[in-house]
This record gives structure tokens, C-alpha cells and sequence, in this order.
């Protein structure tokens, strides 16, 4: 894009999917991001939304967010992404995963993160806290590469 390092989307990337994929997934260590319930959006564009924000929250904090879905929890799924070829109505069945963490198949187990993430406000991921390359890019583009991270379709929804 005009005015940027040609290779900073890249990079954001790769420093967003480190952050995601080479952390602890224990209960400590993660922010969950439940399909539904009490403090999470049920519409998508407010529940991406929120996802897109945990991330930098989840590296700030030095945690992983973590899609917290578990396949045999009923209830929990996100209503509007339930299909005959998705009963557990979970993001992972439109959209590449967005953690490193194993899926289990019931809410309630030693890993289940001890904070769920919520619109209330938590710690803000700092420039400083940013690549060098990072640290001018606007908010907005930063925002934009955390959707972009989130919202990467699976490969057979390009088919």
C-alpha cells in the first residue's frame, strides 16, 4: 500500500502467528474468546470485532487468545455460524485457526482459560511493544492486520 514498507503486512503476520502459535495454552496463559454467553457479542461484525481486539490485548499480555469452542458443549456456539456442515457453530469451520492450542470436546477442563475475554478494558498493547518496522503504521492498519489475522477463510471455502 502507498506510504508503507512493502513488507510490513507480511511481517505483522508473522509476529501476530508467533505470538498465537508459540505460546502456552494452559489456563494461565490464555484470554478465551467462548462462541457465546455472558460479555461475548453474539452478532459477527461485534464478535470479530472483539477478537480482532483480544489479540493485541493477548500480546500485551504476553497470553495467547484462544477460540474456546469446545466441540461437545451444545450451547456454547455462536448461533449465526451454525450450518448442517457445522453443528458446533464455531468459527474453525469457515476460517483458518487463529490459535496453536488443541480443540477440546467439553467446557470445563484443566485448560479452560481462566479469563474470557470481554469488553472490558484490559491492558493496551503499547507501540513500543510493536516490531521497530510497526511502530509508525497507523491504527487503523494495525487493526486491520488483526482482523486480517482472524478472518482467514479455510482453504475449501476458496473451491
Amino acid at each position: 500500500t502507498v506510504g508503507h514498507p512493502p513488507d510490513a503486512a507480511c511481517l505483522a503476520q508473522a509476529w501476530i502467528y508467533r505470538h498465537q502459535f508459540c505460546g502456552d495454552c494452559g489456563a494461565n496463559s490464555t484470554i478465551g474468546i467462548p462462541g457465546s454467553g455472558y460479555m461475548v457479542p453474539t452478532g459477527l461484525g461485534s464478535r470479530w470485532h472483539l477478537m480482532g481486539r483480544e489479540i493485541p490485548r493477548a500480546i500485551a499480555e504476553n497470553r495467547t487468545m484462544r477460540l474456546w469452542d469446545p466441540r461437545k458443549s451444545g450451547a456454547f456456539g455462536c448461533i449465526y455460524l451454525r450450518s448442517s456442515e457445522c453443528p458446533e457453530a464455531s468459527e474453525r469451520c469457515y476460517f483458518q485457526t487463529v490459535d496453536g492450542c488443541p480443540q477440546v470436546d467439553i467446557w470445563n477442563v484443566p485448560d479452560k482459560p481462566r479469563r474470557m475475554a470481554s469488553w472490558r478494558q484490559g491492558k493496551v498493547l503499547r507501540r513500543a511493544q510493536l516490531p521497530d518496522l510497526l511502530q509508525t503504521m497507523s491504527s487503523l492498519w494495525l487493526s486491520s492486520q488483526f482482523l486480517f489475522f482472524v478472518l482467514q477463510p479455510r482453504p475449501q471455502l476458496h473451491e
